[in-house]
C-alpha cells in the first residue's frame, strides 16, 4: 500500500487496502461463533474460583472484543503506516491504553471491585482506538474508500505468502512469552497464577519498552 499510494497508484491502492479489509472482516466473521463459544465454555481447565467462572468468561468475551478491534483497527492504520505518521498511530496507541487503565481505575475506585471492569476497560479502548484509526485513516487517506467490489483474490494471495508466516511469527511469539502462565495456573493453582501474573506485567514492561527502543 505504500507503494501504491506514492506512486500515485489509487486503484491499485484501493485494491489492496479493501483486499485486507474484507479479508480480515470474513475471517474475523467466521472466527466469531467459535471463538465465543470457546470463551463461554472452552476455558474448563483453567483453575477459576467457582464464584468467579461467570465474570471470567464475561471478560474472556471482553477480550475477544478487543482483539476484532485491535485486528480491524490495523487495517485502518496501515494508512498511518504508508504515510510514514508514527506519531499518530503511536498517539493512538498511548491514548488507548490510557483509556483502558483510566476507566478500570475510576470504576474500581467509584463501586465494588470486580474483574468484568477490567473487561469494561478493554472494550472501551477497543472502541476508542478503532474510531481513531478509522478517522485518521479518512483525513491521510481520503483517495481510499470502503468498496467491497475492490476486493482481488489474486491480491489476496500475494498479500497471503507473507501474512502466513506471520502469524506462524505471532502464534510462536504468543505461546512462548504467555505458555509459562497457564502452567503456572494449571499446576498451581488460581491464586499462585494471580501472584505470578502481577510480577509478570514488570518483564512486560521491559519487553515493551525494548520493543520501543529497537523499533
Amino acid at each position: 500500500l505504500t507503494l501504491a499510494l506514492a506512486r500515485g497508484q489509487t486503484e491499485e491502492g484501493n485494491r489492496i487496502f479493501n483486499t485486507g479489509l474484507w479479508a480480515i472482516t470474513g475471517i474475523l466473521g467466521m472466527m466469531l461463533v467459535p471463538l465465543l463459544l470457546f470463551c463461554w465454555y472452552g476455558l474448563w481447565w483453567l483453575d477459576v474460583p467457582s464464584e468467579l467462572r461467570h465474570q471470567f468468561s464475561s471478560l474472556a468475551v471482553c477480550v475477544l472484543i478487543l482483539f476484532y478491534g485491535t485486528a480491524l483497527g490495523s487495517v485502518f492504520g496501515v494508512s498511518a503506516y504508508a504515510q510514514n505518521r508514527f506519531d499518530l498511530s503511536s498517539s493512538i496507541n498511548l491514548f488507548s491504553n490510557l483509556v483502558r487503565v483510566g476507566a478500570v481505575v475510576a470504576l474500581f475506585a467509584a463501586f465494588t471491585p470486580s474483574i468484568w471492569f477490567v473487561g469494561s476497560g478493554m472494550v472501551l479502548s477497543a472502541l476508542v482506538s478503532l474510531a481513531l484509526f478509522i478517522w485518521v485513516w479518512a483525513r491521510l487517506t481520503p483517495q481510499l474508500s470502503i468498496r467491497l467490489a475492490q476486493f482481488s483474490a489474486a491480491t489476496l494471495r500475494e498479500m497471503g505468502g507473507f501474512a502466513g508466516w506471520t502469524v506462524v511469527n505471532q502464534i510462536g511469539t504468543l505461546l512462548f512469552l504467555s505458555i509459562d502462565l497457564v502452567v503456572v495456573n494449571t499446576l498451581l493453582g488460581a491464586e499462585t497464577s494471580g501472584r505470578y501474573a502481577t510480577v509478570l506485567t514488570f518483564s512486560g514492561l521491559l519487553r515493551s519498552v525494548a520493543g520501543v527502543i529497537a523499533a
